[in-house]
């Protein structure tokens, strides 16, 4: 498969300039293929989504004319899982900390002072 991906990348070469190709298209890692789709590793969602507005019909072409009409073109961003499993962590140890350390409620005093009642009931009776 990694030699079809190679004979696609030649082909995309012959149908965009130099400096594009080396720029958008050679940072594109081969991930996997199988009967259906292809799946790509690009470094981050913004070229993810560049490549998506600027040259996905350029790699569609050449994919569905190496790979075959039926292969999906998927992109995963590199790295992404281990970004998603570290943030989970750090989320879990911060929830975590706030238990250990609950606030004691505040203790409020609705009983009025003494001196208070005793004008009262010399005001009323």
């Amino acid at each position: 498969m990694v030699n079809k991906w190679l004979s696609t990348l030649l082909d995309i070469r012959d149908k965009m300039t130099g400096q594009n190709f080396n720029t958008w298209i050679k940072p594109i890692k081969f991930g996997s293929a199988d009967e259906s789709s292809l799946t790509l590793i690009v470094p981050s969602k913004f070229f993810k989504d560049w490549i998506s507005d600027n040259f996905l019909f350029i790699i569609e072409d050449s994919v569905h004319s190496i790979f075959g009409d039926d292969h999906a073109i998927v992109f995963k961003i590199d790295g992404q899982n281990f970004y998603k499993e570290e943030k989970s962590e750090k989320l879990k140890r911060r929830r975590n900390k706030g238990k250990n350390r609950r606030k004691q409620p505040k203790i409020v005093r609705i009983n009025p002072p003494k001196r208070v009642i005793a004008s009262l009931k010399t005001t009323w009776c």
